[in-house]
């Protein structure tokens, strides 16, 4: 038996010099040999159907908190998903694409291009479009940018930003 986990040690000793580090080939092979002597003295003292209940009862525990986990870190995705989805039904229902022109423009300045903004033409105020993201997921892409002069830009008031998704700039 001895002989039989040297000559695996052996093996692996020999593939682990050529792919990686002594560090982590140490590493391995102190973890592999524990693992396999873990084991080997489980199934020599513990009979075979009480290993198969430890490990079963391990699996469903291992899944239990598996699951609470992602339910944990996966709530805020769902919450920001939704967020999002109101954003954007938001946006859409207050300036649908048939009103463009009408209703309101896409704007930026002469001396800042770039920075694109709604310009509200109802209540006069400019909204900041945040980022790209936000303008696709609006469908404002292929509207027209109307470019103002940095007076005209600058007299209009400002209102709240429009985001649906992304950071500043992205």
């Amino acid at each position: 038996m001895r002989n039989f986990l040297k000559q695996i040690i052996k093996k692996a000793l020999v593939l682990g010099k050529r792919f990686l580090s002594k560090e982590v080939r140490g590493s391995l092979v102190f973890i592999f040999s524990i693992l396999g002597l873990i084991f080997i003295l489980l199934h020599l003292l513990l009979p075979l159907a009480l290993v198969n209940a430890l490990s079963d009862n391990f699996y469903k525990v291992a899944i239990g908190v598996a699951a609470l986990i992602t339910a944990y870190f996966g709530s805020s995705y769902f919450r920001e998903e939704l967020s999002r989805k109101k954003s954007i039904e938001h946006y859409r229902t207050k300036y649908p694409p048939n009103v463009h022109g009408v209703k309101y423009r896409i704007i930026e300045s002469e001396t800042q291009p770039g920075a694109i903004y709604l310009h509200d033409l109802e209540t006069l105020h400019k909204h900041h479009i945040w980022n790209m993201k936000t303008v696709y997921d609006l469908g404002w892409q292929s509207f027209e940018r109307v470019r103002l002069s940095s007076q005209d830009f600058d007299s209009i008031l400002i209102g709240d930003p429009i985001r649906t998704r992304g950071e500043l700039g992205e």
